[in-house]
């Protein structure tokens, strides 16, 4: 087995709501997690969502509550994310728009643990 250390997350969560706390469409919501998915993928090498109940406090001072807002996370490098880092940005910006969003999230952090494992392959 070889080892890739990958010690630095990226992640991006997708609102199930909208500025008003009226609760999005599932099709807009889908949409936006496998725009994001594939988006990660093509600058990580992959991408996993985790559900993840949230609150957020609005500009006019509304706290909405998400339930299980659907979290896009990547395993990476901090070099690699320095890399994306603006293209994230963006992706938020049109997540952001695409759901009529008030203000998105990046999220990016050192895990210090991170390891992506190839597993050998059979001689079968």
């Amino acid at each position: 087995m070889r080892k890739q250390k990958l010690p630095y997350v990226a992640a991006l969560p997708v609102p199930t709501l909208d500025r008003k706390g009226h609760r999005l469409a599932k099709n807009r919501r889908d949409k936006a997690v496998k725009k994001v998915l594939k988006r990660f993928d093509e600058l990580f090498g992959g991408a996993k969502v985790v559900p993840s109940p949230a609150t957020y406090r609005t500009l006019s001072g509304i706290t909405l509550v998400e339930e299980g807002e659907p979290l896009v996370l990547s395993m990476t490098t901090r070099k690699t994310y320095a890399k994306h880092r603006k293209t994230v940005e963006q992706l938020a910006v049109e997540v952001g728009e695409d759901l009529n969003q008030e203000s998105m999230v990046v999220i990016a952090f050192d895990s210090g643990k991170g390891v992506l494992l190839f597993m050998e392959q059979d001689s079968a």
